[in-house]
């Protein structure tokens, strides 16, 4: 019964994580569009991190991103 019931605890997990995502939606895109630059610089000096950050950045921008998560959470 175990096994039955670990998938479902992680898709729910998955399910919510998306669902609070979609919540904080616009604060998180319009920050990302204010304070894009200052964020990427405060990753650090080394030029991976911030390669992470704006490839973070990309995906908050992504309109395909969003839409894929509301698909997923509808």
């Amino acid at each position: 019964m175990a096994c039955l019931n670990d998938p479902i605890t992680q898709w729910t997990a998955h399910y919510l994580s998306l669902r609070r995502l979609l919540t904080v939606e616009k604060a998180l895109r319009a920050t990302w569009l204010k304070w894009s630059e200052v964020m990427i610089a405060s990753m650090g000096s080394k030029s991976n991190d911030k390669a992470k950050a704006i490839a973070m950045q990309e995906v908050v921008e992504d309109p395909k991103f969003w839409y894929h998560v509301k698909r997923y959470t509808s």
